[in-house]
């Protein structure tokens, strides 16, 4: 799984997911969104789009955590979630990403099963 980042405009960037390594060419995306940093520590989440498996939400953890950020924020629609989002009432959710980086790392602790290295 490869994790390409654009920069657009500003303080965001375009994070797309590939299944398979782009080098080369243009393969599919099975992901896509914006981020859009608010503080250097702090980035929006927005316009996520594609298939999320557990795979591709452990690898986009992995890039936050290697970006240095320590919070996600998104506005998501009724029904809709992300792991580890803590809803703040005003139609946002924020998620600690060391907090929820520390779960997949501790074996069993993030409630799903565990996948091989």
């Amino acid at each position: 799984m490869t994790i390409t980042l654009e920069s657009i405009h500003g303080a965001a960037q375009i994070a797309r997911v590939y299944e398979t390594d782009p080098a080369g060419g243009m393969p599919p995306i099975d992901a896509v969104c914006v981020l859009e940093w608010e503080a250097p520590r702090v980035v929006w989440v927005k316009a996520l789009k594609g298939r999320l498996s557990r795979r591709t939400l452990r690898e986009l953890l992995c890039l936050l955590v290697d970006l240095g950020v320590h919070t996600v924020r998104a506005q998501r629609a009724e029904g809709h979630v992300l792991p580890g989002g803590v809803d703040q009432g005003d139609g946002t959710v924020r998620i600690d990403v060391r907090a929820l980086a520390h779960r997949f790392a501790t074996p069993g602790a993030s409630g799903w099963a565990d996948l091989p290295e």
